[in-house]
């Protein structure tokens, strides 16, 4: 993945989209988190006072969140942090 990606929508932009190797840390989130260990894909995203992208609408724009069928296999999201900045 880039380390920036293109428009989601409006003036939300993704800032950076990491790939997390399968590695000791991977696994322990994805223990935490109770889910299968796989590759995890980590997104960091502008909020302003426009409000930011959705999780589902930024996985449709970077192509991993699965079958548009609403009964298809999706990607698992998790909102693990708000950072702000000053």
């Amino acid at each position: 993945m880039p380390a920036s990606c293109a428009l989601v929508s409006d003036s939300r932009r993704v800032r950076a989209a990491d790939a997390i190797e399968r590695s000791c840390a991977g696994a322990k989130l994805c223990a935490a988190l109770d889910w299968t260990t796989a590759p995890l894909l980590r997104v960091r995203v502008r909020s302003t006072s426009d409000g930011s992208a959705k999780p589902a609408e930024i996985a449709r724009a970077l192509g991993v969140w699965g079958s548009d069928d609403a009964r298809g296999e999706h990607a698992q999201i998790a909102r693990l942090a708000l950072v702000t900045a000053a």
